[in-house]
């Protein structure tokens, strides 16, 4: 919790200031990385579970 925390102090003291165009950008790196750290924890588990986790990964990449 406190780095959620130490992010809020962040907005709240003057970075309301960004542009649109920073914070988009923001917004994609965030999204990117968290999109990549889920296709990651779902391969990691997947290893549990060899059967599943190789129809997921054939799905992930067949769209």
């Amino acid at each position: 919790m406190e780095h959620r925390q130490g992010r809020a102090k962040e907005y709240s003291t003057g970075k309301e200031s960004t542009t649109k165009d920073e914070a988009a950008e923001q917004w994609k790196s965030t999204f990117r990385q968290n999109t990549t750290a889920l296709l990651l924890s779902r391969l990691h588990w997947g290893r549990l579970n060899l059967w599943t986790s190789y129809e997921e990964f054939q799905a992930i990449f067949t769209e």
